[in-house]
């Protein structure tokens, strides 16, 4: 199930390099901030930061 892997930004199936992209293009971000993507806010916690890269690195090159 698709919804498995919260870090499959792009809902491909699974979690690589393009997924990557996505949560560096809004890492150090806050909520305030242009590059603030909510997507790669894995913990809701209205940062883009090293709690959320561990997630998708937990998920890196998993598949569905």
């Amino acid at each position: 199930d698709p919804e498995d892997l919260q870090s499959d930004f792009n809902n491909d199936g699974s979690v690589d390099i393009d997924d990557l992209g996505v949560l560096i293009g809004a890492f150090g971000s806050g909520e305030e901030d242009d590059n603030f993507d909510a997507t790669a806010d894995l913990t809701g916690d209205n940062l883009v930061n090293l709690n959320d890269l561990g997630i998708l690195i937990a998920e890196f090159n998993a598949s569905v």
